[in-house]
């Protein structure tokens, strides 16, 4: 089982943010800590996820990732915490397709289960 932690214990860290293009999880972050008014140790930014983990297992800094992530990169020697606010940091969600082109009845059916309105 995963301990929790809080922002605050977690601030004077010195940490590693991604900065992936798209996951937004950059963003996420300096919104939450703003949001509680706290100032974490940031030392720099890493697009490159795999690096980020490697500097992570070597305990040159530590990170906020996805949990996702965490299940991906398994095979890193990394203690991993879940954040107690971490409903603070929910992203909002889009739902997108190409116009224009046919939809599988599984893919319309998702739509009508997330939108509540069919296609």
């Amino acid at each position: 089982m995963i301990e929790d932690v809080s922002l605050m214990d977690i601030q004077d860290l010195p940490l590693l943010l991604p900065s992936t293009q798209g996951l937004g999880v950059h963003y996420l972050i300096f919104e939450v800590f703003s949001r509680f008014h706290l100032h974490p140790k940031i030392i720099g930014e890493c697009s490159d996820i795999s690096l980020l983990m490697d500097l992570v297992s070597s305990d040159f800094c530590a990170s906020i990732v996805p949990e996702t992530l965490l299940k991906r990169y398994k095979e890193y020697a990394i203690y991993a915490y879940k954040i107690s606010s971490i409903m603070e940091m929910a992203a909002p969600v889009g739902l997108v397709w190409l116009k224009n082109h046919r939809l599988s009845n599984t893919a319309k059916k998702f739509i009508e289960l997330f939108t509540n309105k069919a296609i």
